[in-house]
């Protein structure tokens, strides 16, 4: 049952990737080391549809998966960070709270 659950969940997210118009993922250095830390994912054509991946830890891994919605939840990840073929931001958007 949890295998199906899984898979059905997949299909879904691939489905909704699929179709979405233009997704924008950012990354950032909250740290300013010139490692991300941050990376931030945004489905301009949906409602509540950014999610972000954090390095809590500054240690070159993201820990968390967070959804930036009411209610958003947050999900422990083991993933790591870009390190090269990305182009860095300086400013954190204004209206993201991280912690």
């Amino acid at each position: 049952m949890f295998r199906l659950t899984r898979s059905l969940i997949l299909v879904a997210a691939l489905a909704l990737g699929a179709c979405s118009r233009q997704s924008v993922v950012t990354y950032y250095d909250r740290n300013h080391d010139g490692v991300v830390d941050f990376e931030l994912h945004d489905d301009p054509g949906y409602a509540h549809a950014r999610w972000g991946l954090i390095d809590t830890h500054f240690d070159g891994r993201y820990g968390v998966l967070r959804v930036f919605a009411p209610g958003g939840k947050r999900f422990p990840v083991e993933v790591p960070v870009p390190r090269s073929g990305i182009q860095i931001s300086k400013e954190l958007p204004k209206d993201i709270t991280i912690e």
